[in-house]
């Protein structure tokens, strides 16, 4: 689902994990000319890794994330990007027009434990299909984790936390309910075997995704995948019932500029 090459684990010379960077991903909506834009925020983390090591001996880590929510225009000069920018200045700059002041959600681990468990193989007791599996073409190791999504953080403005709430409303969705208070997400995150550090590049790679996907929404290093179900068949949401949440969602923002 996610783009290739997005997660990464940078670690030194006696093993310590001391940088993750996680994924993002986004929904468009051509009626609206936006998108909204999800990003996995590691917040803290901790964790080793030997590369002598067995399979299940190799890497070990803990981390705390807070799933990010905001949106990004198609044009600056949109007409629903207009409506945002007007009522973004009636309530102080607080809607979450950049991933600064983006949708922060609380997330934990399975048993409401704030860190989360990334442990070695594939994660037990779930079904991934065979075109999940990336040992034939890329994968030098394989971990899992399993986090589970709790309630939007509150901006203490009644306002704001009510259009966040509208917004999460239509980006589940438009997601087949991927940020739902109490659903359980599990991942495989399949990994290329290490490299040397290039610095430069690096810096460059964390700094391009820690502000956005891109002006265009389009990850540098290739498309991820569409959302499907465990046999393949895309995911997709009646454009009528789409349609009438999106007139229902701008409607209340044009009550609220009026």
């Amino acid at each position: 689902m996610f783009s290739p090459d997005i997660s990464r684990l940078g670690y030194d010379d006696t093993g310590r994990v001391w940088s993750i960077i996680c994924p993002q991903q986004g929904v468009y909506f051509p009626t609206l000319g936006a998108t909204m834009n999800i990003e996995v925020t590691v917040t803290g983390n901790r964790g080793w890794i030997n590369e002598l090591a067995s399979q299940e001996e190799l890497f070990a880590s803990d981390i705390t994330i807070k799933p990010t929510i905001w949106f990004s225009p198609d044009s600056v000069n949109g007409t629903f990007w207009q409506l945002l920018l007007k009522l973004d200045s009636k309530w102080s700059n607080k809607l979450p027009l950049s991933k600064l002041k983006g949708i922060r959600i609380n997330a934990t681990d399975e048993d409401g434990e704030n860190y989360i468990e990334v442990r070695m193989g594939e994660r037990p007791d779930y079904p991934f299909p065979d075109r999940a599996k990336h040992w034939s073409d890329y994968a030098w190791a394989v971990a899992n984790l399993a986090v589970r999504i709790g309630n939007i953080d509150s901006t203490a403005d009644s306002k704001v936390d009510e259009f966040n709430s509208k917004v999460m409303e239509l980006f589940n969705l438009g997601s087949g309910n991927l940020l739902q208070a109490g659903n359980v997400l599990t991942w495989n995150l399949w990994a290329g075997s290490p490299e040397l550090v290039n610095q430069d590049e690096w810096a460059h790679h964390a700094e391009y995704w820690r502000r956005s996907i891109d002006v265009n929404h389009r990850p540098p290093e290739g498309e991820g995948t569409g959302i499907a179900d465990i046999n393949g068949n895309p995911f997709s949401v009646s454009q009528i019932t789409l349609d009438l949440k999106i007139a229902e969602f701008a409607a209340w923002i044009a009550w609220e500029l009026s």
